[in-house]
């Protein structure tokens, strides 16, 4: 193994502790909000909409982390197919990182019928990030809704 295939992996094995930490602080972050939440007399569309916000961002950093992961990844098979190349790990990361496309990532994110998205574990963490912010917006829609039905009475 070179030198830069080690770095690689190693930065490759980094990116699945990010899974963790970023879940850790979303799901922790959605929890103190509706705890905050319940020590005071607001309306529940107002900690909905900031869960649902949350809920936008985890997609997003979902969607950035599967990107580096991906990138790290082929990084890896770069140096496999090319084990003479001399190029350094962070400029092979850099170079495909530049020509990652994000926008047909999420596309196919979004094909449930397709085999690789509910096979990926990733694909299916930006789904539930997807799911929680509608369901939230739901949810302070109906409360809100009933708000206003009840002022109406």
């Amino acid at each position: 193994m070179t030198r830069n295939y080690e770095a690689a992996l190693a930065m490759y094995s980094r990116e699945h502790d990010r899974w963790n930490q970023w879940a850790l602080f979303f799901f922790g972050a959605i929890g103190a909000i509706f705890f905050v939440a319940s020590y005071f007399t607001i309306p529940m569309y107002v900690p909905s909409t900031f869960a649902s916000v949350v809920s936008l961002m985890w997609v997003l950093v979902a969607s950035s982390i599967r990107a580096t992961t991906d990138c790290w990844r082929d990084t890896l098979r770069e140096y496999e197919e090319h084990p003479e190349s001399t190029e350094g790990a962070f400029h092979v990361f850099d170079r495909r990182l530049k020509a990652y496309d994000y926008y047909a990532d999420f596309k196919q994110t979004l094909r449930v019928w397709d085999r690789l998205t509910y096979t990926s574990v990733t694909r299916i963490l930006v789904w539930s990030g997807m799911s929680a912010s509608l369901a939230f917006v739901l949810l302070g829609i109906l409360n809100a809704m009933g708000s206003i039905s009840g002022a109406l009475r």
